[in-house]
C-alpha cells in the first residue's frame, strides 16, 4: 500500500513539473481516482466483488493551480462517488 501511495505521489508530482515546463499549469486540473479496493482475508474473501466497507473505500486526489491556500493539502473523508 505505501509503495502504492509513493508511486502515486512520484507520479503527480511529475505530472505537475511536466505542466510546469510546457507552461500549462495554470491551465489544468489533475483529478485522480482509483478503482474500489482488494480483499485480503477481510469476511474471508478476496478480489474485489462485494460490497463490504473494505473494498467500497476510493482515493481521489483534486490538485488546480486554482485552489486557494485554506483549500490546498487539505484531507476531506467525505465519501465520493464516480
Amino acid at each position: 500500500m505505501d509503495r502504492a501511495v509513493y508511486a502515486i505521489d512520484q507520479f503527480v508530482g511529475n505530472l505537475k513539473k511536466l505542466l510546469v515546463d510546457i507552461g500549462g499549469n495554470e491551465k489544468s486540473i489533475i483529478v485522480f481516482c482509483s478503482d474500489n479496493g482488494l480483499f485480503l482475508g477481510e469476511h474471508g474473501l478476496g478480489g474485489k466483488s462485494m460490497l463490504y466497507e473494505e473494498s467500497v473505500y476510493v482515493p481521489i486526489l483534486v490538485y488546480s493551480h486554482f485552489f486557494s491556500k485554506e483549500i490546498k493539502g487539505k484531507m476531506v473523508n467525505e465519501f465520493v462517488l464516480g
